[in-house]
């Protein structure tokens, strides 16, 4: 080997590019012709002597900057202090106003990634199947978007979420929306009947900002199929994402990118983020992004963007950087890569609330944390982010004030019912709002009159604050656009689903007519208004199109079609709720629906990943 230059030999991913000739960089003279190696770093991992005494050769440090799961929520929130003081946080506005300190404060390129998950949820978004949120991802600058499960959720252009003419396109909304997007959707991972990548969606990009090649990959969950309405993904096939983002990865190191990014619908959670302790896993959990990244070459991503699972990730996993704020346009994390002629560095940040103004925080410093807030006698202030006083930024509001003046109105009709205290929900168990959602799902007027009503927590998402109940409280708890559905089932089968429930690993179930009793997985008993289950018996359950269509694992049922009938005649799951709302015509308290000393779900004992297992066939006793 030449005089002064010392290969030290590359990542076990490098060897794979076989096609590479080091031969064509051994003509010496200054250090290998002025360090153009510099631009191939990424892909042959030199080590020189010469640079390293000329002072090493160094990429400008590239700004990444995260989004997750925004879920349409464009409009700002509010918290209210002791003395009546509004807080401002969150929202599209406040969103580009630290974005924008970011890229002016950032001391080299800057690349914004969302994601995924980015329309569904609210009134401005839903009604219009997303287009203001492309609009604002338009002017925001986003370079990428990952395929989130619920951007499957409009189905259709109009007013069917789902197919039910001929000639309906089951993903039309969403086709529209990448056409208007000046942004790639990605995802390497997805798959039609041909095998290949849809004509709508990319597997990667190449961008390249001041001089610097940047890659690009996407990939979406694998549980899209169960965390979405089915009938929209007909012909599409989710792959494990393993080899397909490392085949994009590896292809776009070879076309010369100095850094490889992900950006992925698949997320995972970690307790404890604090700056010191970005290499701590301790406090994270084993979910689909870890998985992903461990199976991984070491540092072939160099940083990754998470979501899907709503919570909060700033970490290095096998050599990569890996963000994830939260969700619902609240945060926001950004990472800053250099790479020398060895290695990426990488120096993370967040996530942090998109605070307007703040009181201060007990802990220290400021916040604009709603609970705080609400207990709050301090004076608001404004809040300052990089010694820069933050204000919404003034575009993104005159872009959106007319969407949020469209639904206004609509949002403050009054339903003549007030909720006399907090009805909160609780995604893996039993709560006040899951229980009010199965009461007001079973009450719906069905000549059939089904025994029990039975809704998923995943899809009751917010909880309703005490007070008098506005058509835009019940639609924020239920923004999807589900129906009503009646699944006939014998006992067994009704059984069947309650253990579903108690064993789930994600979201449970929530019941109206039926109690249970539970210990480690096990269902003892359950009772149907008062009366033990017959197994025998058929019974009528009111649900939603999503579970009576295979959705959170429903497809396991294997139910025939005269064993479901879709309520295609009925109102959207939130407008019927709204319904017998007006009918009950009392207030509300949520002792009424959720009674923790004799829960509707008495769980005696957790179901744990032990218990599971040895409920499993051939366990190895």
């Amino acid at each position: 080997m030449a005089q002064g230059l010392r290969y030290p030999g590359p990542p076990a991913w490098v060897k794979t590019l076989s096609t590479i000739r080091f031969s064509r960089f051994l003509g010496g003279g200054n250090a290998m012709r002025s360090l153009k190696l510099c631009l191939t770093s990424s892909v042959i991992m030199l080590s020189l002597a010469g640079a390293l005494a000329m002072g090493g050769c160094h990429s400008p440090t590239v700004t990444v900057i995260a989004m997750a799961d925004t879920h349409g929520a464009l409009e700002p929130y509010e918290a209210t202090t002791l003395n009546g003081e509004k807080v401002q946080y969150g929202g599209a506005a406040l969103m580009a106003a630290y974005v924008k300190v970011l890229r002016d404060h950032a001391s080299g390129p800057v690349v914004l990634l969302d994601a995924g998950d980015m329309f569904q949820g609210t009134l401005v978004s839903n009604t219009v199947e997303g287009e203001p949120v492309v609009r604002f991802y338009n002017r925001l600058g986003v370079d990428a978007a990952a395929l989130g499960n619920h951007e499957f959720d409009y189905g259709p252009e109009g007013e069917d979420s789902v197919p039910k003419h001929p000639g309906e396109d089951p993903r039309g909304a969403l086709k529209e929306r990448i056409r208007e997007a000046r942004f790639p959707v990605l995802a390497a991972n997805v798959v039609d009947e041909t095998g290949q990548t849809p004509s709508w969606l990319k597997r990667s990009i190449l961008i390249e900002r001041g001089g610097i090649k940047i890659g690009i990959v996407g990939a979406a969950t694998i549980e899209t199929p169960y965390t979405t309405v089915r009938a929209n993904l007909t012909g599409l096939t989710f792959l494990d994402p393993v080899d397909p983002v490392k085949n994009e990865a590896l292809e776009l190191r070879r076309r010369g990118a100095t850094f490889v990014l992900l950006t992925s619908h698949i997320g995972g959670e970690c307790s404890d983020n604090s700056p010191e302790k970005v290499d701590d896993l301790s406090t994270c959990s084993n979910d689909e992004l870890f998985k992903l990244l461990n199976k991984l070459p070491t540092g072939l991503i160099d940083a990754a963007v998470g979501g899907h699972t709503h919570q909060a990730i700033t970490k290095r996993v096998n050599g990569t950087a890996v963000l994830q704020p939260w969700a619902q346009a609240k945060y926001v994390s950004w990472v800053e890569l250099s790479r020398d002629d060895v290695k990426v560095k990488s120096v993370l940040h967040g996530p942090i609330n998109l605070c307007g103004s703040v009181v201060p925080d007990p802990r220290g410093g400021t916040t604009c944390n709603s609970g705080v807030v609400a207990k709050s006698k301090d004076p608001v202030t404004p809040a300052v982010f990089r010694d820069e006083t933050i204000r919404p930024d003034r575009p993104v509001v005159k872009l959106l004030q007319p969407d949020f003046d469209r639904v206004k109105a609509i949002k403050e009709t009054p339903l003549g019912v007030s909720a006399l205290d907090e009805f909160t929900r609780d995604y893996g168990g039993e709560s006040a709002m899951g229980n009010l959602v199965a009461d007001l799902m079973q009450a719906f007027p069905d000549d059939s009159a089904p025994e029990v009503g039975l809704t998923n927590n995943g899809g009751v998402r917010d909880n309703l604050s005490a007070g008098p109940l506005k058509y835009g409280h019940v639609f924020n708890v239920l923004p999807f656009d589900n129906r009503l559905a009646i699944m006939t089932v014998n006992g067994r089968t009704l059984k069947r689903i309650v253990e579903m429930g108690v064993r789930a690993t994600g979201g449970g179930l929530s019941w109206s007519n039926l109690t249970y009793v539970a210990s480690h997985c096990q269902v003892l008993s359950v009772l149907i208004k008062g009366q033990p289950l017959d197994e025998s018996k058929t019974y009528r359950i009111m649900t939603n199109d999503y579970l009576a269509t295979g959705g959170s694992g429903f497809n396991e049922l294997n139910l025939t079609a005269d064993q479901v009938q879709l309520k295609d005649d009925a109102p959207p799951l939130r407008d019927a709720a709204v319904t017998v709302l007006k009918t009950w015509n009392h207030d509300i308290a949520s002792g009424d629906f959720y009674d923790r000393q004799h829960p509707r779900q008495d769980v005696q004992a957790p179901c744990t990943a032990a218990d599971l297992a040895a409920l499993q066939p051939n366990n190895g006793h």
